[in-house]
């Protein structure tokens, strides 16, 4: 495959992480029109990959798609791919928790998704485990006393801005 074509295949991918696959039982051509697909789009993707697991909106607003890529005949050949989906900014016309929990809180504060992350380390031990058995998964703790710390050093940083004499504006 060219590499044209695989970052094709990784687009629609990323666009199919956006399908909630629940929502239109029996309809994944539905739930990917919904998603932003055309149907043309839809029908080539469905020929190609099937859903093995969905994982939609967790309390950090974390959400991903495990897809099997099929063979030329519509086998399963076992190669998945992990697609976590992106910031769903608004649902419904409201915003959604992945960007008020994660992005505006979180990554704005820390530079990091921390819960999102913990929620995604514990979604592809749950894939990985075989059916039947249990995993560890992982929980987030916070320790009060080295985050406030933490704030402390924050605010007693300062910074100083570099000055740039030989820019293109001052030589006009």
């Amino acid at each position: 495959m060219s590499t044209i074509q695989e970052q094709y295949q990784q687009s629609l991918l990323a666009q199919a992480a956006y399908a909630d696959f629940a929502a239109y039982p029996g309809d994944n051509k539905g739930a990917l029109g919904v998603a932003g697909m055309t149907a043309t789009q839809a029908a080539t993707f469905l020929a190609q990959y099937r859903v093995v697991n969905q994982l939609s909106n967790t309390t950090s607003g974390f959400s991903a798609v495990a897809f099997e890529r099929l063979n030329a005949d519509g086998s399963g050949s076992g190669q998945i791919s992990f697609a976590p989906r992106g910031t769903e900014a608004f649902v419904q016309g409201i915003p959604g928790v992945d960007i008020t929990q994660a992005d505006l809180t979180q990554i704005l504060g820390s530079g990091l998704a921390y819960s999102q992350i913990v929620d995604m380390y514990n979604y592809k031990t749950s894939l990985q485990t075989t059916a039947g058995q249990s995993y560890q998964a992982a929980q987030l703790q916070t320790d009060v006393a080295v985050t406030q710390a933490l704030q402390q050093l924050a605010a007693c940083r300062t910074y100083s801005r570099q000055q740039y004499t030989n820019r293109p504006q001052d030589n006009v």
